[in-house]
């Protein structure tokens, strides 16, 4: 099963994701909290990142063993460096306000890939293991 909801590249789109994946990540049985958050920031980033375009696609699926959240947009370029492991934090300051989303999903467990789609398009996905009964 996999559920999509197409979103404006602005801010507003941030709680419609918000909305729409706390009723989707109890269908699917994965942590709403969890979920809400990665979803959250997947789509914070884009609506500060990408261009307006076409907005974004919020998508979410699971199989047997993990659960996956995707966001498309219309930002060419990909981001250079993806949080992971131990040090995602290394870079922040103590008085940063921005940059901690993305370690964030890494420290829930999660894996951040970034790949391009073709037509000015890339994908920033989070994939967390599927622990059924949550």
């Amino acid at each position: 099963m996999v559920f999509r909801l197409r979103l404006p590249c602005e801010s507003r789109a941030v709680a419609a994701a918000r909305g729409t994946i706390t009723n989707v990540a109890g269908l699917l049985g994965v942590d709403q909290d969890v979920a809400t958050l990665v979803a959250s920031e997947l789509v914070t980033n884009a609506v500060r990142h990408a261009s307006t375009g076409d907005g974004m696609v919020l998508s979410v699926y699971a199989n047997r063993a993990c659960w996956f959240v995707e966001v498309v947009d219309h930002a060419p370029t990909l981001v250079p460096q993806l949080p992971h492991g131990d040090s995602c934090f290394a870079h922040l300051t103590d008085d940063a306000t921005s940059g901690r989303g993305l370690p964030l999903i890494v420290l829930l467990g999660g894996t951040l890939e970034v790949h391009s789609v073709g037509q000015g398009r890339k994908a920033v996905s989070a994939t967390l293991d599927y622990e059924p009964g949550i």
